[in-house]
């Protein structure tokens, strides 16, 4: 540690201690004036875990409470304020290969995550101000990841089940990413969540419940108040979604059993609605694309 009144604590003792387990926090390691940041450690059951804390700036808080085994969280902040938390293979001593990496640079981020079962895979990137993410997975073969810069970013995910992929990218660095939100849900086996974001006040929430679903979500940079909220429910389904210009678009779209679903809307003050349910049968193909100004379907 490096620095002014920096704090570190480590328990691998408490409960059942671990085997071969490793701790290390760097505070102050790449900037001597740090002060007032606070890393704790908690390991606990397994073998060959590993928990890395890095932490640079000032006021800035990390804590990782993992157990199982060959389990790996790493955590670095650099900035003021950022907070982050990572929980894994709290349910089970027996829980392998689990991976947690969180990076936060800036001001007033926070990061929550936690996971359980067996060789999961989550991260979140963050930069900018007052972003958060949230995120939660509980099965086998999961992978979800957060990247987001600018400022007030959300986004939240949870995967339960097995073989899951959710990744949440809100670009822009400096400039339109602000107030943007993305949700993704998914419960099942093998679900895909996609989600691409830029603008300003952009809305994404995608909810996915079965097996084999595939949902994707595109808000590019030209607008501002778009807004795209897609359901699956059943097996097989596919939606793909895309707002590229103009402000003031919404998307909404809704699926069940084996249908495919297109929408694309460029332009001003367009809104499309995509609904497909089973009545009697399945296998439904829906495509929407809207180019201009004040367009509805």
């Amino acid at each position: 540690q490096e620095g002014t009144n920096n704090q570190a604590y480590v328990d691998q003792f408490d409960f059942t201690p671990p085997t071969s387990a490793s701790s290390f926090i760097n505070q102050g390691k790449n900037n001597t004036a740090s002060a007032n940041n606070k890393a704790r450690v908690e390991q606990h059951g397994g073998s060959g875990s590993v928990a890395t804390l890095n932490q640079d700036g000032d006021e800035n808080e990390a804590k990782t409470h993992q157990d199982g085994t060959d389990g790996t969280v790493t955590i670095t902040q650099d900035g003021l304020a950022n907070k982050s938390l990572v929980l894994q293979s709290l349910q089970n001593y027996f829980a392998v290969g689990n991976v947690a990496t969180i990076n936060q640079t800036g001001e007033g981020n926070s990061s929550w995550a936690a996971q359980d079962g067996d060789y999961n895979t989550l991260s979140a990137t963050q930069s900018g101000f007052y972003n958060k993410a949230d995120q939660l997975q509980d099965g086998n073969d999961n992978t979800a990841s957060v990247n987001q810069s600018s400022a007030l970013n959300k986004a939240r995910q949870r995967q339960v089940g097995d073989g899951n992929y959710a990744a949440a990218y809100q670009h822009a660095i400096s400039g339109p990413g602000v107030n943007n939100y993305v949700e993704q849900n998914q419960y099942g086996y093998n679900n895909y969540a996609f989600s691409d974001q830029d603008g300003d006040g952009g809305f994404v929430r995608q909810d996915q419940y079965g097996d084999g679903n595939s949902a994707t979500v595109n808000q590019w940079a030209a607008g501002t108040g778009n807004k795209i909220y897609q359901r699956q429910e059943g097996n097989g389904n596919l939606i793909d979604s895309g707002q590229y210009g103009g402000s003031n678009n919404l998307a909404y779209t809704y699926q069940d059993d084996y249908n495919t679903g297109y929408t694309s809307q460029s332009g001003n003050c367009n809104q499309a609605l995509l609904v497909q349910k089973s009545q009697g049968g399945a296998g439904h193909f829906a495509d929407i694309y809207q180019n201009g100004n004040h367009n509805w379907a």
